[in-house]
């Protein structure tokens, strides 16, 4: 679980890759998940990294979840993102 507004987009994507496949990973594990929790609104929104431009929660949900289906596409682990808008929005 990472508190979305207290990360980039790239945060989260290292939070991905690096904590869901390593450290955090238990050798017999063959799955995880990130739940990135939005509670607090976001002026600005997220910069993609990808695209250069700013997203909304949505969109940084879309990118993390189109970054877990490339790392399942050329790995031994399913990976899901869930995003968790707290927000009332």
């Amino acid at each position: 679980m990472k508190i979305a507004e207290k990360c980039s987009a790239n945060d989260l994507e290292i939070a991905l890759r690096r904590q869901l496949t390593g450290y955090l990973r238990d050798t017999d594990c063959k799955a995880g998940h990130l739940l990135p929790v939005y509670l607090r609104g976001r002026n600005r929104g997220w910069s993609s990294p990808d695209e250069k431009r700013y997203c909304d929660f949505d969109g940084l949900t879309a990118f993390l979840k189109d970054k877990a289906v490339d790392m399942e596409k050329s790995g031994d682990i399913r990976v899901g993102v869930f995003g968790l808008n707290l927000t009332g929005a």
